[in-house]
């Protein structure tokens, strides 16, 4: 059942990654119109600059317009662009030369976040869309998701529920493609706990759960409603008397 083959995990949003950025561009003032930002206005602090060659601090050079430290101007600090020469592309927050608060990247090998970052991670709300099409919408912390979200695949499958440590992890539902899904309890990407699986054809099975597979007490029921197996289960079979 887990078709998370890959997570946000192996993408982290440090500037100093090798994740790169999509072909588009979105500027800081395209983001002010859409009211996707808030401008804070220059700050005392802080001085415009325009088309600016600087590096962040992890030595990753670009080209970046926007808000720039007053006695460092090669740090960005309120609201600006940064298009680095990797191919990322980086709108949004930024605080002393990290990416900090609403901001929009966008990586070379097409994956792309809209969200809220706390020094260079992932932190808040956001979305994270990969190129081949699968979306995670929900809570971030340190990076990772965690807290509540919903996980889309392009074959329509999808999970909403809850997450730790960037695996499903908690309450949540797990629709499949087919339309079949499980209600419940996991741990660890996995059933773990109680719950209940309903597949396409009316077959149903309620009780426990152990690293994904039917462990412990449960029942199944045919599509009919009448009961295949109430009792003990191991890794997925009836333990018959």
């Amino acid at each position: 059942v887990d078709k998370e083959t890959s997570s946000t995990n192996n993408n982290t949003t440090n500037n100093n990654n090798n994740d790169g950025m999509s072909s588009r561009e979105t500027t800081v003032s395209e983001l002010l119109q859409l009211d996707e930002i808030e401008s804070t206005g220059p700050g005392e602090d802080s001085v415009y600059v325009e088309n600016s060659i600087i590096s962040d601090p992890y030595g990753d050079a670009g080209e970046y317009t926007g808000e720039v430290l007053l006695l460092s101007t090669d740090k960005p600090h309120g609201m600006g662009t940064m298009k680095y020469q990797d191919g990322r592309t980086y709108a949004g927050g930024w605080k002393n030369g990290q990416w900090h608060g609403k901001g929009v990247a966008m990586f070379s090998n097409g994956d792309q976040f809209d969200g809220t970052y706390d020094l260079d991670r992932r932190h808040g709300f956001g979305t994270y869309q990969w190129k081949d099409g699968r979306v995670y919408e929900g809570e971030f912390h340190s990076d990772q998701r965690q807290g509540c979200g919903e996980y889309r695949w392009p074959d329509g499958a999808v999970y909403r529920g809850e997450f730790m440590g960037g695996h499903r992890e908690g309450e949540g539902t797990y629709t499949f493609a087919d339309g079949s899904a499980y209600t419940g309890e996991w741990s660890k990407g996995r059933y773990h706990g109680v719950g209940q699986c309903k597949w396409k054809d009316g077959r149903t099975y309620k009780g426990e759960w152990k690293e994904g597979k039917a462990h412990g007490f449960g029942v199944e029921k045919r599509s009919n409603g009448t009961i295949r197996h109430e009792g003990m289960w191991e890794h997925d079979h009836p333990v018959r008397k």
